[in-house]
């Protein structure tokens, strides 16, 4: 049955937001693209899932080289001028992929698997640097959701440290600032504004829309190993901030609007939870 969660939770989200946009109008070229990942992202999430996997020990080598491959893809977002000054994206012919929205789901568990092996001033400063370059994207939303994700994992390891707990507090001076350094993009209706779309349709759909949210979010806070539960929640966390943020401001809602990106990561997210049910675990 796991083989298949993130199908089965992906399907309501991806489905609403399809609909949205066909009732809207939108062609059919652009809400395609969901369903298509969709239904390759939760096929190779399943067919992963069903290998045999032995657990192993995690290595600190192996961890710090994920990390450093994923914070390059952050960095080429700026490898162009980007538009209209504002650096989230690396094409690929004519594919354009929303980097954050795809590495750091991974970053956050690369990132706790590091905290795992005591390298907390480390993984402060990783966490510090990759806000940096958030900020400096612009990416208000995708930072606000790293920040308080990542202030879990680092708060739970701080041990007694007065000074950690000071320094955890100071990663949310990047959110608080990120507000008042908001991109000037125009919003897309398919996009920004999907959930208002949904509404439109009904108020039945409204509540087809947010079971569809909860059932996204669920899976990291109801199904988890003892050993995963931290990263678990703060993953959780993490989705369920950018939902909130997409209430409050131009920012890209998640799955049900347009946009393989997001998909991805979740994909990624929860298929790396889910995995992490057969790890080792260790203090």
């Amino acid at each position: 049955m796991l083989f298949f969660l993130p199908l089965l939770v992906l399907l309501p989200a991806t489905f609403v937001g399809a609909l949205a946009m066909s009732v809207h109008e939108v062609p059919p070229s652009i809400w395609l693209q969901n369903i298509v990942v969709f239904i390759i992202g939760g096929s190779v999430s399943a067919l992963i899932l069903a290998r045999n996997r032995h657990p192993h020990a995690n290595r600190s080598r192996n961890i710090i080289l994920t990390i450093a491959v994923l914070f390059l893809f952050l960095l080429l977002t700026f490898w162009d001028s980007g538009i209209d000054n504002v650096h989230r994206w690396i094409a690929l012919g004519p594919l354009r992929f929303h980097v954050a929205s795809i590495v750091i789901p991974f970053f956050i568990m690369q990132l706790w698997r590091l905290l795992k092996a005591e390298n907390w001033w480390f993984s402060f400063l990783l966490t510090a640097a990759t806000s940096l370059l958030l900020f400096l994207q612009p990416d208000a939303s995708q930072l606000t959701a790293f920040t308080v994700s990542m202030a879990i994992l680092l708060w739970s390891r701080a041990d007694r440290s007065i000074l950690r707990f000071v320094v955890v507090g100071l990663l949310f001076i990047f959110a608080v600032i990120s507000r008042i350094n908001l991109d000037r993009l125009l919003p897309v209706p398919y996009v920004e504004k999907i959930l208002y779309l949904v509404v439109d349709m009904g108020m039945v759909w409204l509540l087809v829309e947010v079971l569809s949210i909860f059932a996204l979010i669920a899976p990291f806070l109801l199904l988890h190993s003892a050993h995963a539960k931290i990263v678990s929640i703060a993953l959780g966390v993490h989705f369920a901030v950018l939902f909130l943020t997409a209430l409050f401001g131009n920012f890209p809602v998640p799955i049900i609007g347009y946009g393989v990106s997001p998909m991805i990561g979740y994909i990624i997210a929860l298929t790396s939870i889910i995995r992490a049910r057969n790890d080792l675990p260790c203090s």
